[in-house]
Order: C-alpha cells, then structure tokens, then sequence
C-alpha cells in the first residue's frame, strides 16, 4: 500500500508539473501566479504546496522533466545514427530541435532573473550536465571505432556542448534552418581537428 501511495505522489507532481508547462510556455515564468497553477490543476494552493514548496521548486522540477524528455528523445534518434561522426552531426540537429520548445522562453526567463541560491545552482548545473555522459560516450565510441583521433573525451564534450550551447544564442536572430546549417558547420570545424583521416 505504502508503495503504491509513493507511486501516486510522485505521478501526481509530474501532473501538476505537465499541466503547468503550457502555462509557463505562454505566459512566461514571472507571469504565471500560484492562483494560474491552482486553477490549471483544478486543485488548492494547500494541494499544490503539498507536492512543491513554491512555484520555483515547481519550475526546477518542470526543468528536470524537460530535460529527462530531451534525453529520451535522443536516445530513440540516436539509433537511427552508425558513426559516432553521424550521431555529432545528428546531436547538433537534435539540439537545435529543442529550440522550438515553447519552455525555453520560461526557462531562459527563470535562469536570467532570480536571485539563486548555492543549492539551486547546483540543482541547476547538475540539470546542465545530463546529456555530458551521452555526449562523452559517443566521443569515447568514436576514438575506440577510429573515427576520431585519440584525446580526451571528456575534454572534447565540454567544446562541443560549449559549441552547442554558443550558438543556441542565435535563436533569438536566425531562423532554425539557419542555426542548423551554422551548427552543421560547427560540426564540421571540429572535426577537422579531430576525425581521424
């Protein structure tokens, strides 16, 4: 019985969590109140408050199934993918995919301005760095398959999530066809350093 009522505590807070993130998409994380998410939910603020202590412990959460989905989703395209060349390439348009998700305007909004605190920069950072392990992963199958020069493969996932996260910024000036072409070319730069010709 008890496992069961964990269960449901927790498919509840992923509930609450997913009704919310059209709200937060539309309207922005500053804009959306307690009284939005309570209604949204169709539950009380004592029912809300139950499951997250304030609206930006909701958020972090949200951002931390945001990015669980992320990775999921990679994981499924990453089988479609040979080389470890391919899945870079495959990787960036991946990424550049997810800038069409209507969170990232929240998110973007959330992480430029709060006042953070030491224990929601970590919880923020360890968010952060969720898809290092798949970035280093396939840099470590690459070296090993001889497709990429021996190096560091920890060195290499922190330039190209760099790369990756760079140029993200130019969401806000380009279209995504043309973000995809300048990460292709990204892509293709590094590699001439590193694949093994």
């Amino acid at each position: 019985m008890e496992v069961k009522r964990r269960k449901d505590v927790a498919q509840i807070k992923k509930d609450i969590a997913r009704n919310t993130k059209e709200l937060f998409a539309q309207k922005g994380y500053g804009a959306t109140s307690m009284e939005d998410i309570c209604t949204i939910n169709n539950r009380s603020k004592g029912s809300i408050y139950y499951h997250f202590k304030s609206k930006e412990e909701l958020f972090m959460y949200l951002i931390k199934l945001n990015n669980e989905d992320w990775m999921n989703e990679w994981l499924e395209k990453e089988e479609l993918y040979k080389t470890a060349i391919e899945k870079l390439y495959g990787l960036s348009d991946h990424y550049v995919d997810d800038m069409a998700n209507p969170l990232n305007h929240a998110i973007n909004e959330f992480v430029s301005g709060q006042i953070v605190s030491k224990e929601m920069m970590d919880e923020m950072l360890s968010l952060i760095r969720i898809p290092y392990a798949t970035y280093e992963r396939i840099i470590s199958e690459g070296i090993e398959a001889g497709e990429l020069k021996q190096g560091n493969p920890q060195d290499m996932m922190h330039i190209i999530y760099g790369l990756f996260s760079g140029l993200s910024t130019l969401y806000f000036e380009k279209d995504l066809d043309e973000i995809r072409r300048l990460y292709h070319i990204g892509i293709s730069s590094l590699l001439t350093g590193i694949e093994q010709r």
